[in-house]
Order: structure tokens, then sequence, then C-alpha cells
């Protein structure tokens, strides 16, 4: 296997299960390149997300939200919940530029919630390279995520 490829998905859960050490370093490496990424958000007024790290079949990462219902807003507005970050424990084995790149892709979502112009022309201001970035993860990872 080259330097560049991912271990397979089954090796990754396998290792997962038998060794928490792995999902420990994954948290830790996640962790690192949040903080790394987040000074721009956090100078929008934006509060640092929470992390999560599971094996996902189709996705590498995600942005959740906690909305509260109109009701709960108006009886009693509570201050702003961090959002939650999820990213796919395969990325552990990941060149590092394209872990920041999932990474940068889902702390854009703070700002714009779809993938619309404005949320493109973010990802271009804070990671121009991100296109061959994405083609790198893409092809690095071809059929490795868990089906």
């Amino acid at each position: 296997m080259s330097s560049n490829s991912l271990e397979s998905t089954a090796v990754i859960a396998a290792l997962a299960r038998k060794d928490p050490a792995l999902r420990a370093e994954a948290a830790a490496l996640f962790a690192t390149v949040v903080n790394e990424r987040f000074a721009p958000f956090a100078a929008r007024g934006h509060l640092p997300p929470r992390l999560t790290v599971r094996l996902m079949r189709t996705r590498w990462g995600s942005l959740s939200f906690r909305r509260p219902s109109r009701l709960r807003r108006w009886l009693r507005p509570r201050p702003a919940e961090p959002a939650r970050m999820t990213l796919n424990l395969v990325l552990v084995r990941a060149p590092r530029e394209c872990l920041e790149y999932v990474v940068v892709h889902e702390l854009c979502h703070l700002e714009h919630h779809g993938h619309g112009r404005e949320f493109y022309a973010l990802m271009t201001a804070l990671l121009p390279d991100w296109r061959e970035r994405r083609q790198r993860l893409n092809a690095a990872v071809a059929g490795l995520l868990p089906r």
C-alpha cells in the first residue's frame, strides 16, 4: 500500500474496536487541526464546535446545529450552543492536507449552511487549493468508505 493511500476501512474499524487508542489518536489529531483552522471563525463570532469521531459510511464529516423550537426561544432563550462537528475515523490515516480540507469545509458551514456561491467563496478565501485537496482525498480513498 502506498504512503498516500489509506488503510482499508475494515482494518480501521477492527482496530478501533480492539484498540481505543486509535480513536483517541484520531480525536487528538482532529482537535489539533480544528483549533489551528478555527481562528477566522472565532473572529466572526462563532463558538468552537464540539468534536465527535465516528466511522461513517458515506461522509467525511458533518456539522450539526441544535435549533430550539420557536416556543422554547420565546419562553426561555438560551445562550448560543456550539455546533457539533463529526469527522470520519478513516481520516486519521488520510494525508494531513486532506484532513485540513474536510475540517475547513465543515467550519465554513458555521457561516453558510448550504453549498452555495458564498460558501465556496469562503472556502477559496480560507483554503485556496481546496479543489486539489478534495481531488487528492477522493483519489486516495476511492472505494474505502464502508458500505
